[in-house]
Order: structure tokens, then C-alpha cells, then sequence
């Protein structure tokens, strides 16, 4: 799932160079997040590793509400 993920923000960075919508800004505030993205991605994939399944997902969903409920606040204010 991981590959995915990984080839599809490839192709979405290739697409968006080639057109010249990055800036110097933009590399910058990506280079600073990168760490942030490792060290979810492992700690994702450690407790999922040391949990049962069924826990994981729900603190999944749990997550992704989170972020879902986040999402239609910032869009309305």
C-alpha cells in the first residue's frame, strides 16, 4: 500500500513540475515535512505490526474522522 502511495505522490510531483507549479516555498515547506511523513509511516506500521487487526482499524477510522472533521472546519472558516 506503501508503494502505492509512493507512486502516485510521483506522479502527481511530475506532473505538477512539468507544469511549473512548484516554487522555491513550496520545496522548502516539503523538505521540512518529510520527516513527519517517516515518522508516521512508521509508527503506522509498527503498532499495526503489534496490534490485532480489528484495533488497528478502528483507531484507523477513528483518525480519519479526525482528519475528515478537521477538514470541513477549516474549509468553513
Amino acid at each position: 500500500m506503501i508503494l502505492i502511495f509512493l507512486m502516485t505522490g510521483l506522479i502527481g510531483l511530475t506532473s505538477g513540475a512539468i507544469a511549473g507549479l512548484f516554487t522555491t516555498t513550496i520545496a522548502i515547506q516539503a523538505a521540512l515535512l518529510v520527516p513527519s511523513m517517516v515518522l508516521g509511516t512508521w509508527l503506522g506500521s509498527t503498532l499495526f505490526n503489534r496490534s490485532a487487526e480489528a484495533v488497528f482499524r478502528k483507531a484507523a477510522f477513528v483518525a480519519l474522522g479526525l482528519i475528515a472533521m478537521t477538514s470541513l472546519v477549516a474549509a468553513f472558516y
